[in-house]
């Protein structure tokens, strides 16, 4: 149940009772850990780093040591490609997965979310709006003014790409100027505007 090759080391030996929510929640904790742990990464000298292991190695090894070229080197193989999911979920929470209704809490009649489906009946969708993903990715409440800390909402999503420029020219902000005074071109096929 363990296999190593292209570069991936996957050990599929792991199984979770589906009553276990604990240990379910544990083990997602710890696929989704971030990649790199900043409180064992030090600067030792003007253009030295050290990372020190979690557990010394056979031959008594506790630190390995960087210069600033070689530490950049090391962590631009981390850095996502760009506009590409930085989660992929595989296996049973894959997003087409049979048995990912089974793993995933679901929400009963009343919309509470259980451990288990419900007999019978279909179970209403809980979807999380996008505003609440951006927090928890980036701890920012986007709908909070970041002048006056008031509530912003949604007023439309314009589409068209006139009501765009028209929208742009009527706020001042040149559209061929991507980048200018913190203006960043719209995403692809839409553009969201709050108050």
């Amino acid at each position: 149940m363990h296999a190593k090759g292209g570069g991936f080391d996957l050990h599929a030996g792991l199984l979770v009772p589906r009553a276990d929510r604990k240990r379910l929640e544990r083990v997602s904790r710890y696929l989704l850990r971030p990649a790199l742990a900043l409180e064992r990464l030090q600067q030792v000298g003007e253009d030295a780093y050290e990372w020190a292991l979690k557990r010394p190695w056979a031959d008594g090894t506790r630190a390995l040591r960087f210069s600033g070229h070689e530490l950049m080197e090391k962590l631009a193989v981390l850095v996502p490609m760009p506009r590409a999911n930085l989660v992929r979920y595989h296996g049973v929470l894959a997003p087409a997965a049979r048995w990912r209704r089974h793993v995933l809490p679901q929400a009963d009649a009343e919309g509470r979310v259980c451990g288990h489906r419900p007999r019978g009946g279909r179970v209403p969708k809980r979807r999380v709006s996008w505003a609440q993903l951006l927090k928890r990715v980036f701890i920012e409440d986007v709908l909070r003014c970041r002048g006056c800390g008031g509530p912003r909402r949604l007023l439309a999503e314009v589409t068209h790409p006139d009501a765009v420029l028209a929208i742009l020219s009527h706020l001042g902000i040149d559209p061929n100027t991507e980048g200018s005074a913190g203006v960043r071109g719209p995403p692809s096929g839409t553009l969201r505007t709050a108050s």
